[in-house]
């Protein structure tokens, strides 16, 4: 898979309920995925939305409370950080996010 889609910026919430912000820890490189009716179903079963899918580089840094911001401005939260192999068994991470109703503020 090429993972040229586009960067994710991965932030971390800071403050409290009021004045919530995003903080960047890193960029990354991704590719997209598409959400398949499984991971879609699981998700619902789960109280969360699957509504995008991406695929980067392995990183066991990457945690199911943090969220990803594209190069357009759109928030996600991620809900389920996976390590997956590819057919060539090299290592890489995917990501299940679902898009913010309301956006945090950022300083990026």
């Amino acid at each position: 898979m090429l993972h040229d889609t586009g960067q994710l910026i991965i932030c971390r919430r800071e403050g409290g309920s009021l004045e919530s912000r995003l903080v960047p820890l890193f960029t990354c490189w991704y590719g997209e995925k598409t959400v398949g009716m499984a991971r879609y179903y699981t998700a619902a079963q789960a109280n969360v939305r699957a509504d995008m899918l991406v695929q980067v580089e392995r990183d066991s840094a990457l945690a199911a409370d943090m969220y990803a911001v594209t190069e357009a401005g759109e928030q996600y939260r991620i809900v389920q950080v996976q390590q997956v192999a590819d057919e060539d068994g090299l290592p890489w991470t995917d990501l299940t996010l679902e898009r913010l109703g309301t956006n945090y503020d950022t300083d990026f």
